[in-house]
């Protein structure tokens, strides 16, 4: 029969990258083997990963465990260390050889991941299988050509020059670049309207001026038509850094950079000015780059810290290329602690010197604090 040679010599071309990177599970009789990419997984771009379901109850000599195919499959991403950072809901496509099916996550940043698949055969219960993903942080690519966004931004201003001293409206659109699966709730050409919220907000736009001038941490509200609107009054003239991080419904956390000029004058004395009522103690010892660290950070006065975004605090890091940007929480399994005492998961993607901003919310009034992070290699 032609085709199942056919099949069995595409499973033979496919035999190398299942020894080097394929992980296989075992539920009952089926047996579950997932691909990744053999260059690896990595943040900031639409991936593949390709996973195959048999029946080994039904061996052939030949061609081994029969394929399992239209079967239903539905997968979570998450990352366990971070329980609070958005799921990614993926459902499974069939490939062009039975039993072979597809799902393209897009990754905020790099660390472990857990994949977790429910598989329902045509004529069978459904099962459960889980995988462990590591994530390259984006850039870390080394000769890998980098895929492309999965998502842009597109930025609009009235006036259209903004200047210092007047109030600016920012609009937000968010659109999903084209792609194997784009987000089930795309439409060509159109922005997108259907997020997730994330610490209580369906956006949060960080902003920070080249030259450590201003920082604002604000929150566009989103029209029906898919535009973000943020209005604000800039008192420093020069170019900003702008961090759009939302989550598509269902796509998980998603970080799109872009950048603002403001003219006009100076309209303050400039400079991030930290809280004159709470002082923080940080970590002595720098950060590692591209691992998942926990930094620890002690604010004083102690009493009175109340929840912020749904979090204790948010720790914010801009590298000096005004590009690398990570946001990071409390690890919430480490329970209540110490009054005062947070200790944040962090992952720098690369080493450098970070400018750093913390948010913490003190008798009803949000305290922001700023000082230096260095990560090395």
């Amino acid at each position: 029969m032609i085709r199942p040679v056919h099949n069995f010599s595409r499973l033979l071309s496919l035999l190398p990258a299942l020894c080097a990177f394929a992980q296989t599970q075992q539920a009952g009789k089926y047996e579950v083997t997932l691909r990744p990419p053999a260059s690896g997984l990595f943040a900031g771009e639409e991936m593949q990963i390709e996973l195959r379901v048999t029946d080994t109850s039904r061996n052939d000599p030949l061609m081994g465990a029969a394929p399992v195919i239209r079967a239903q499959i539905r997968g979570v991403i998450d990352m366990p260390a971070m329980p609070g950072m958005p799921r990614i809901e993926e459902v499974a496509h069939a490939e062009g050889v039975p039993g072979e099916y597809g799902i393209h996550p897009s990754f905020a940043h790099g660390g472990e991941y857990r994949l977790r698949l429910e598989i329902k055969p045509p004529a069978d219960d459904a099962f459960h299988v889980e995988y462990r993903l590591a994530v390259g942080d984006a850039g870390s690519t080394g000769r890998r050509k980098a895929g492309v966004a999965p998502y842009r931004i597109e930025l609009e201003t009235s006036p259209a020059k903004p200047r210092t001293g007047q109030a600016v409206e920012v609009r937000l659109r968010v659109f999903a670049e084209p792609g194997p699966r784009p987000p089930a709730t795309a439409e060509p050409g159109k922005p997108l309207t259907a997020f997730d919220v994330v610490h209580e907000k369906k956006m949060h736009l960080i902003v920070m001026h080249r030259g450590r001038k201003a920082f604002v941490h604000g929150h566009p509200e989103l029209d029906p038509d898919g535009t973000f609107r943020w209005r604000h009054e800039f008192a420093q003239p020069g170019e900003y850094s702008l961090f759009a991080d939302f989550a598509p419904r269902g796509a998980g956390a998603q970080v799109v950079h872009t950048k603002l000029v403001v003219g006009g004058p100076t309209r303050s004395a400039g400079g991030l000015a930290s809280s004159a009522v709470m002082r923080p103690t940080v970590p002595k010892d720098p950060l590692a780059a591209r691992r998942t660290s926990t930094f620890t950070i002690s604010v004083d006065p102690a009493d009175g810290i109340e929840p912020y975004l749904g979090a204790t605090g948010h720790l914010i890091l801009i590298a000096e290329d005004g590009v690398t940007y990570v946001h990071s929480h409390p690890d919430e399994r480490a329970g209540a602690g110490q009054p005062g005492v947070i200790p944040f998961l962090v992952r720098p993607p690369k080493a450098g010197r970070y400018q750093a901003a913390l948010e913490v919310k003190r008798h009803g009034k949000v305290e922001q604090m700023f000082f230096p992070v260095e990560v090395r290699e």
